[in-house]
């Protein structure tokens, strides 16, 4: 994470990762993902643009273990 400060205030950015990278780290296949975010059942992602799209790794790791059976 990167810390900036801007009036006086520290803030930290977060995390950012593409639709490749979080495919590659599950296994699957970009267009995975791609359908996920239409039904609403992937992990939480940042809509930067029309074609940017970036999932933040904490919204992603809490995404996992919501998605944890047995």
């Amino acid at each position: 994470m990167t810390t900036f400060t801007a009036t006086n205030r520290p803030f930290t950015l977060p995390e950012l990762f593409t639709q490749n990278d979080i495919a590659h780290a599950f296994g699957l296949s970009p267009r995975t993902l791609e359908d996920w975010r239409v039904s609403g059942n992937g992990p939480p992602y940042l809509k930067l643009s029309y074609r940017c799209v970036r999932y933040e790794l904490a919204a992603v790791e809490n995404w996992l273990r919501g998605a944890r059976r047995g």
